[in-house]
């Protein structure tokens, strides 16, 4: 620090006294702050009075009270004590380890960026980002774990299958998407229907008013636990105080977040829909959607940013899935324009509004493999207190900002672009780490919610809770498919990592298994998130698909087999109740190709090499050998919420740690034969990379999948 010249003390003193006096006034007045406006204050005449009070232009011509109020103090930022104690475990160096061994989290080393600006252009392959949604380019692996089927994954998987069901599949699937969905095809109808102009009359209109209130309740008592950016107390008495309806004396903003919470809690009174511009919960939304304009329009306050946080809740369902990563990277830099990241000058509500936004964000990057717009090193205030959020003794608030921080830490160590230059050591010792704070993270959670520990919530389970439990174990999964696929990559070259590829496999395996087991939680109905309802169960689906063909004769394969049809009654249901809108039903022809397989796999070579499966004895025995499956997902359609309150028995649910004691509690008997493409045995001949296209499309993302990008 550089050196300050001593001063006589009372002189200092008096300096002092009077740097604190300036800093105790705020330099803009209350009501431009308020405003959000320049203060102006005239500078003072030679013959203004000395003890005039200071007035500023905007006061003076308004005729109102002009008042400075004291300056407040930065708030210190309050850490809670399990993050606190958390940081500190971390913190001490293990037994034996190195003083490098430990590096920070966010450390990547060189940047992609940083040798183009070095060196000049780089070798490098770019893909075509729009050509297909449902395959991939060859040698990536993303951090979405949604897609699979590149040209090489389907080649080798048709090779084992003997015929082409399993390409033509992969090719319809791609073509419907492309034409049903994908706004920048030229041809072809368009599933959405979504426009961004006001209602001639708004539904409060001509809405009982006892009608409208039970959808502001069943918000706060459905959704609003699992998404606390509000105060309901709060709100409710701003709902007495400002015209919700849209019009000349209304406050736009709020009428958007009126709306939309009525949009939100109408679907739990059979108001909504998988289908945009359908249903009386999207005729709420729309509302909000002809105000979107003059919610992002400066000057922007709180209300707007609790608006786009609610409609990016909506959106997260499947009527309108295009718009929820726009409406939530809107919010994310909203939230950083209001500076709610890291001012000491911050209420409660700007807090909550800020953290959910936080791991909503990170969540929905990390699935969409994009870094997050909210730079976790700029962030500096405290995480609230949300009783409404407290699940028993489960604070899944915490957790779910914790698990956000995780995934970021996981993509631009892992995923990125730049995450492409580590060498191999760095990678393997990245992927350590985020498995170490995984674990953390897993054994922080109750018992009730922990993934890979037996759930059972009870059937009478409320939708909050049953919301907050799909959350927490689907997010953790999602980074665990992704995380597992790329240590198999990284290791797929090394002899000597043969122990790790197993671990990896069997890890990846009992994710997928726990993923479609948790589907007996899910409600089949539009106000599901599409992550919960499709995505995951989708990217679980894929996984034993895989692993079925290429293991068929496993001692587990039977039981993959049985959860691979589970999921495919469970697509059936999606489609049916959303009308065909969700293509479950051809998700489902997946689990038919890998039973199929599977028993012309015990028939023998014979029907294995070109036999007619509908025919002959040999097939016959063959699915009379098989072991029938004990677990009970096996039978009916009893597994799965329905909007008419039926229900499915319970199934057996699957221990998940990270550790080596994985390979016990999986319980397979053969473990080397645990078969796995890799990039060397799926014909991969590219560089490690991090990237690839996903399906979510298939439950209506218009924007394109990334292309392939080698660095050499």
């Amino acid at each position: 620090m550089p050196c300050r010249v001593a001063q006589s003390e009372p002189t200092a003193k008096s300096n002092n006294d009077t740097e604190k006096t300036k800093m105790r006034v705020n330099k803009s007045c209350d009501q431009c702050r308020l405003r959000k406006v320049r203060c102006i204050v005239p500078a003072p005449t030679p013959n203004s009075p000395g003890s005039a009070a200071t007035v500023c232009v905007h006061c003076a011509n308004r005729n109102e009270h002009c008042n400075f109020s004291a300056f407040r103090r930065r708030a210190r930022v309050k850490v809670p004590a399990e993050l606190l104690a958390l940081h500190q475990q971390k913190s001490k160096p293990s037994v034996g380890s190195s003083p490098n061994q430990h590096h920070d989290d966010t450390d990547t080393g060189e940047l992609y960026i940083d040798r183009i600006l070095q060196c000049g252009p780089q070798d490098a392959v770019l893909y075509d980002e729009s050509a297909s949604i449902v395959k991939a380019p060859d040698s990536r692996v993303p951090s979405s774990s949604m897609s699979f089927f590149s040209n090489h994954r389907v080649t080798s998987l048709a090779e084992r299958l003997g015929t082409e069901p399993l390409r033509d599949l992969v090719e319809n699937l791609n073509e419907l998407m492309m034409h049903r969905v994908c706004h920048k095809q030229p041809a072809g109808p368009s599933l959405t229907d979504i426009r961004f102009e006001k209602p001639a009359v708004s539904p409060l209109a001509t809405m009982p008013p006892q009608l409208a209130s039970g959808f502001v309740d069943a918000f706060f008592e459905h959704v609003h636990p699992v998404y606390p950016f509000l105060d309901q107390m709060d709100f409710t008495w701003r709902l007495l105080d400002i015209d919700p309806i849209p019009g000349a004396t209304s406050n736009a903003a709020f009428s958007a977040l009126h709306h939309t919470i009525m949009a939100l809690g109408s679907q739990y009174f059979s108001g909504g829909d998988f289908v945009a511009g359908s249903g009386q919960a999207w005729e709420l939304f729309q509302v909000a959607l002809g105000l979107l304009p003059e919610i992002l329009a400066p000057p922007v306050s709180l209300v707007n940013l609790q608006a786009l946080t609610a409609m990016a809740i909506f959106a997260m369902n499947p009527c309108c899935l295009q718009l929820d990563q726009t409406l939530i990277s809107e919010a994310a830099r909203m939230a950083q324009m209001l500076r709610y990241h890291k001012s000491g000058i911050v209420e409660i509500a700007h807090l909550r509004t800020f953290w959910v936004i936080y791991y909503l964000e990170k969540i929905s990057s990390f699935s969409e493999c994009t870094s997050s717009l909210l730079a976790d090193q700029d962030i500096g205030v405290m995480i609230p207190l949300a009783p409404e959020s407290m699940f028993g003794p489960y604070n899944f608030f915490v957790s779910a900002i914790r698990l956000g921080r995780i995934s970021s830490i996981a993509y631009s160590s892992l995923f990125s672009i730049s995450a492409s230059l580590k060498p191999r050591a760095a990678c393997l010792s990245a992927i350590a780490n985020v498995r170490r704070m995984l674990e953390d993270w897993r054994q922080s959670i109750p018992a009730l919610f922990r993934p890979g520990e037996a759930t059972d919530i009870g059937a009478d389970a409320g939708h909050s809770t049953k919301l907050a439990l799909l959350w927490t174990q689907y997010s953790y999964y999602n980074i665990v498919f992704a995380l597992e696929r790329r240590a198999l990559q990284v290791v797929a070259d090394d002899n000597e990592a043969s122990r790790a590829n197993q671990e990896s496999k069997a890890n990846l395996v009992m994710a997928a298994r726990s993923v479609i087991e948790l589907i007996r939680f899910i409600d089949v109905e539009p106000s599901v998130p599409i992550f919960l309802s499709g995505i995951m169960p989708l990217s679980a689906l894929f996984i034993l698909f895989d692993f079925v063909i290429h293991n068929p004769s496993h001692s587990s394969t039977q039981e993959n087999l049985a959860l691979l049809d589970a999921a495919s009654r469970y697509f059936s249901l999606i489609d049916v109740a959303s009308k065909g809108i969700l293509p479950g039903n051809i998700i489902s022809e997946f689990a038919g190709i890998a039973r199929r397989y599977s028993l012309r796999f015990a028939a023998g070579p014979a029907v294995l090499n070109g036999g007619d499966l509908s025919s002959g004895a040999s097939v016959a025995s063959a699915e009379s050998n098989h072991s029938a499956p004990t677990n009970s997902m096996v039978t009916g359609l009893e597994g799965f919420h329905l909007a008419n309150g039926s229900s499915m028995t319970g199934m057996t649910p699957l221990s998940f740690t990270t550790g080596t004691s994985d390979i016990q509690s999986f319980g397979m008997v053969d473990w080397q034969g645990l078969n796995y493409p890799t990039p060397d045995t799926s014909g991969y001949n590219g560089p490690s990379g991090v990237q690839t296209g996903e399906l979510k499309t298939m439950f209506g993302w218009i924007f394109p999948d990334w292309g392939e990008i080698e660095l050499k």
